[in-house]
């Protein structure tokens, strides 16, 4: 439980009152969070593959969604990110069209306003952001970016939405919810 009361603190200058929380930690991330809560759960936990089962009816897949998606968070997070770098690998002229934008930006702020001067020809700033565009945006279109998306969200939708409804809830969180009325 937390309780909260107010720590003054005073200087010759001035008076600063600041709320203060007892039975939490402050970590670097900002947050703070009972010393009892773990931040991750183990991955053991994430794939027990003894608690997969057929959920009843559609009352306890929104139970089993609702507790896993905030459960399981940051598993299911990176999860997605690792759905994302697999549709990378797959699409690799959405790869080389990122990779480009961000290296040209990259480059062109590295000169600080001033021309590119290659001895032969002379580019201004301007000239150089045109000539990335004019050749990023039809790669970047050819490249299919809208069909990656669309799949990374299925896929993402189908493996997080299928785990998080066939995983059942903890033992202690069955306890914890209130007996539903059939």
């Amino acid at each position: 439980m937390c309780y909260r009361h107010y720590l003054k603190y005073t200087t010759p200058e001035s008076s600063l009152t600041l709320p203060h929380h007892h039975g939490t930690h402050q970590h670097t991330s900002g947050r703070a969070h009972e010393p009892s809560e773990p931040l991750q759960p183990p991955i053991s936990e994430f794939l027990d593959v003894k608690r997969i089962s057929k959920p009843r009816d559609f009352g306890e897949v929104q139970s089993r969604v609702n507790y896993n998606l905030s459960y399981f968070s940051s598993n299911y997070a990176v999860v997605f990110v690792m759905l994302s770098i697999y549709s990378l690998l797959n699409n690799l002229t959405l790869t080389f069209v990122i990779v480009l934008v961000v290296g040209g930006m990259y480059g062109i702020g590295k000169l600080e306003g001033r021309d590119l001067d290659l001895g032969f020809v002379r580019a201004t700033s301007s000239q150089l952001y045109t000539a990335l565009f004019v050749v990023a945006i039809p790669l970047g279109l050819w490249s299919s970016p809208f069909a990656t998306m669309l799949w990374l969200i299925g896929a993402t939708g189908v493996v997080i939405l299928g785990h998080a409804s066939l995983l059942e809830k903890d033992v202690s969180a069955e306890f914890a919810d209130p007996p539903s009325a059939v």
